[in-house]
């Protein structure tokens, strides 16, 4: 009996010790708030305040975790969206977690392909008219009007108001219909004008891919070549019109080489060596590898672009948390938008600050790092080592 009794007090134990050490797997805030359950209700309330708060949110059971710095953990895996009238479409989504605090430090998605399925004509949500859901029998250009205006206030907000002045027809190879217009761009007191340049497929009534040319120069895309796009926001492709260019920004060269911080001697390079749009920037020593060198466009405006010469996207600040200390610095294809335009602040020495355009805060290594894979994120610019930059050479 005390045998018994010896063996149940060390089965407890044991067990014990296990409760404690799979707990501990979660870190400090526990499993119900583990990265992946963080990570997707995350997503999940902004698809939610993006499309309409009854869209249902499923996550498929491709969810991965892998280390993206010392203190983050990044999420990454698709869903589907359902729309209250049937419609549906599958997401992809990117989520970084501070391990200490279990805070999202940095979310985003990104559809691919349309919605399928649903009411014709549904008007609630991106999607809109003409899109598939049944026999299309709408016109071209107001399918190609929705298509610049969801696309406009994907990227600079749902406040933001966009008013037409033209839509043109143009033939167009196979079943293609184009579309080509002007309209103007309202966001508070700001203004801008833009022309449009979108291919809508006839026999579905679906738009294909386009391009929005901003006035001040910024470009957006539909379709174009991030994770569910595919067509003209492609190095070298095909577009309307012709003459439109590779993805990259056009300018000068005004430096090519490595970015040297000058607390640690270290260059920046793209994560992992990918050419993948959202692949963290991290510093490592400098090894000569394509990955770390980058060419320095000029923009205009005394603003410049940062040009991966390995996967030929852009160095920018994910627009999740664009105005926050900490959101952090990745890569991404060529949109034209301020977060991925940076200005130059000479600080001596040949040392320059690296502030970003669209939030006025300054490239820097995360906790003024030396180890190599340390994270580049943004912070309020200050006198810091770890935000003075050694450019090209």
């Amino acid at each position: 009996m005390i045998g018994n009794r010896a063996g149940g007090g060390m089965l407890l134990f044991a067990m014990a010790c296990l409760m404690f050490t799979t707990g501990s797997a979660f870190g400090q805030f526990g499993q119900g708030n583990r990265p992946i359950t963080r990570a997707q209700e995350s997503i999940r309330v902004r698809i939610e305040a993006d499309v309409a708060r009854d869209t249902n949110v499923q996550f498929n059971n491709d969810a991965a975790e892998q280390s993206a710095s010392n203190t983050e953990t990044r999420v990454t895996g698709t869903g589907v969206a359902t729309r209250n009238d049937g419609g549906r479409r599958i997401f992809y989504y990117d989520v970084l977690i501070n391990r200490r605090t279990g805070d999202v430090a940095n979310a985003r998605y990104d559809w691919r392909g349309n919605w399928e399925g649903g009411r014709p004509g549904w008007q609630g949500g991106p999607g809109g008219p003409g899109r598939p859901g049944g026999n299309w029998s709408g016109d071209a250009r107001q399918a190609a009007r929705d298509a610049v205006q969801e696309q406009i206030q994907r990227d600079y907000g749902q406040q933001a108001t966009v008013t037409f002045s033209s839509a043109n027809l143009y033939n167009a190879p196979g079943n293609d219909q184009g579309v080509r217009g002007r309209g103007q761009m309202r966001s508070g007191r700001n203004r801008v004008n833009f022309d449009f340049d979108v291919l809508v497929d006839n026999r579905r009534g679906r738009v294909e891919q386009g391009q929005i040319t901003f006035q001040d120069g910024r470009t957006s895309y539909i379709g174009g070549n991030r994770p569910g796009g595919g067509g003209w926001n492609r190095p070298g492709g095909n577009r309307p019109g012709g003459g439109w260019g590779a993805n990259r920004p056009n300018g000068t060269v005004r430096f090519s080489g490595p970015v040297t911080n000058e607390n640690s001697g270290k260059v920046l390079g793209v994560g992992a060596d990918s050419r993948e749009d959202g692949a963290i920037i991290v510093q490592w020593d400098y090894t000569r590898v394509d990955n770390q060198e980058w060419e320095v466009i000029e923009a205009g405006r005394n603003e410049f672009v940062f040009l991966n010469r390995n996967s030929n996207r852009v160095l920018e600040i994910s627009d999740v948390n664009l105005n926050s200390n900490g959101a952090n610095a990745q890569q991404y294809s060529w949109s034209g938008r301020n977060n991925q335009r940076w200005r130059l602040e000479s600080v001596g020495s040949g040392l320059y600050r690296i502030v970003n355009v669209g939030s006025g805060m300054c490239l820097d290594v995360q906790e003024q790092s030396r180890n190599r894979g340390a994270n580049v994120h943004q912070w309020r610019c200050g006198n810091e080592r770890s935000q003075r930059w050694r450019i090209g050479n």
